[in-house]
């Protein structure tokens, strides 16, 4: 059974960043809320730091509920465990993956890989920081159904194929 971890910087960041970058915004938040001055500009800095306080910690909150900074796996299963502030040790037969999204499936190689078992009801998701993350997606890929790999290397050749074409835009 092979074992995959975040290294000890990425497991901080993925974990805390949030925080400073959230009491930053935060300051600069209430400045413009009780600023003397009442200009259009403080209106939309408050407009500004509000959405950027949201989206930050929404997906801090994602990172919470379906990050395992633990991942465990060999032919059959993946043992996820080391989720944040919680005990919880997942147990997912990768024969029960029925969809795999984000990441280089969707033409943001940068953005995270989820595992969905809709058989279980549960979702995992995988950050390309993981120390060796093309390992653990090849394992994934060589065992899941045969429907759900054809499914996978149709949108990663359809992807390909819009890129060398040039009429592909990212989406956001």
């Amino acid at each position: 059974m092979e074992t995959h971890k975040y290294s000890i910087i990425a497991k901080f960041i993925y974990r805390f960043a949030n925080i400073p970058v959230t009491l930053l915004l935060l300051l600069y938040f209430f400045l413009a809320l009780f600023s003397p001055e009442k200009t259009w500009l403080n209106g939309l800095s408050i407009v500004v730091h509000a959405l950027l306080i949201y989206f930050i910690n929404s997906f801090y909150i994602k990172n919470y509920k379906y990050f395992p900074y633990k991942i465990e796996i060999d032919n059959e299963k993946m043992i996820c465990s080391d989720f944040f502030m919680q005990s919880k040790i997942l147990e997912i037969k990768l024969a029960d993956i029925t969809e795999i999204t984000g990441g280089i499936f969707s033409n943001t190689p940068a953005r995270p890989v989820y595992f969905t078992d809709t058989v279980n009801g549960v979702k995992i998701g995988v950050n390309p920081h993981l120390k060796h993350f093309n390992k653990l997606v090849t394992k994934v890929l060589s065992n899941v159904k045969q429907d759900v790999y054809n499914d996978v290397l149709t949108r990663i050749k359809d992807y390909s194929e819009l890129n060398t074409k040039g009429t592909i835009k990212r989406k956001k």
